[in-house]
């Protein structure tokens, strides 16, 4: 293991810093209710691949962004068998499209297990119709007054 990690988020003195080459896993709320993630060292085997605190992580910003995008498009396929969502549901955050180009559009939601999860706008409408129109109600700008106001 890289003589660096420990509990601490001080450096250990004489010690350069380690760089994360790639995050293998995460998970939620392990250390004290942070983050821990699975990382690869650059320039070390896998035999010293090490779960690391998220305040411990120094300069891969980008790997954590690009792990927890890539993990919350997988976490649905476990439950692609499942005709409803319903109950997995917690909340969604965020109906998007990816790009300007492309009609494709993603939502991203919460599940009950705490996991962040993405999926395409067509599944979402399918496996969790109710509260997909429960987030669009609760988004809209409701205008009041009688319907001679509104302008063509």
């Amino acid at each position: 293991m890289p003589p660096f990690i420990h509990s601490s988020p001080e450096p250990v003195p004489n010690h350069k810093e380690y760089k994360v080459e790639k995050i293998l896993d995460s998970r939620l709320r392990m250390y004290d209710g942070r983050t821990g993630y699975y990382v690869k060292w650059k320039n070390f085997g896998s035999e010293y691949n090490s779960w690391v605190d998220e305040r411990d992580i120094r300069n891969a910003e980008q790997l954590i962004v690009d792990h927890e995008l890539h993990k919350s498009y997988k976490v649905m396929n476990k439950y692609m068998h499942l005709d409803s969502w319903e109950e997995l549901v917690y909340e969604i955050f965020a109906v998007y499209k990816v790009n300007s180009y492309d009609e494709d559009m993603t939502v991203i939601f919460s599940l009950i297990s705490g996991e962040i999860a993405r999926a395409d706008l067509k599944v979402c409408k399918a496996r969790f119709p109710q509260q997909m129109l429960e987030f669009y109600e609760s988004h809209l700008d409701w205008k009041t007054g009688d319907l001679g106001e509104v302008n063509n």
